[in-house]
């Protein structure tokens, strides 16, 4: 059965199709239909800001290139602490293509909360909103086992445990 499903007033509905065997296929097949079509809207500078299939797509390539040259195997969790945003779309689809698999964590998670998850979970990644979560993580790393990488979305200097998500995405452009 194949179901339509709208993206927005005014534009055409998508189908989806039983052949699809992922998010990240829905998703490329999305791209390569509407490149054009704005796929979300976000803050940028203090103004909104439309971004395309295609943008989304490229930040989407080089999120999951660049969980791939850092090591990422399949089906490794990779852990989102963020709130909802554009960048938190991008990031759960790159973990998605670069066949891993998102775990998520609340923003308002205690360091209790986030070491039982991240454990339980065996998180290889975690992708945070700000350099405060980054910090939190960093105490907690000699009990996070598993835990390779954290990323920020919010800009951060690479060191040791810490990278920005700037610089994960400029690994995957070049991978």
């Amino acid at each position: 059965m194949h179901n339509a499903h709208h993206s927005g007033p005014g534009l055409k509905p998508i189908m989806l199709n039983e052949s699809f065997k992922s998010v990240a296929e829905i998703f490329n097949h999305r791209v390569g239909s509407t490149p054009d079509s704005t796929a979300m809207w976000g803050r940028k500078d203090d103004r909104w800001e439309a971004m395309t299939w295609a943008d989304v797509a490229k930040t989407v390539r080089d999120i999951a290139c660049g969980l791939h040259a850092m090591g990422i195997e399949e089906e490794q969790r990779v852990a989102i602490l963020c709130e909802t945003r554009p960048e938190w779309v991008c990031v759960d689809l790159g973990i998605l293509c670069a066949t891993g698999c998102t775990t998520t964590l609340y923003p308002s998670s205690s360091q209790d909360e986030a070491l039982h998850i991240l454990n339980d979970s065996e998180s290889v990644f975690c992708f945070v909103e700000t350099e405060s979560q980054a910090a939190m993580l960093a105490e907690l790393a000699p009990r996070l086992p598993h835990l390779k990488k954290v990323i920020v979305i919010e800009g951060a200097d690479s060191h040791g445990f810490q990278m920005g998500l700037d610089e994960l995405k400029s690994i995957g452009s070049a991978w």
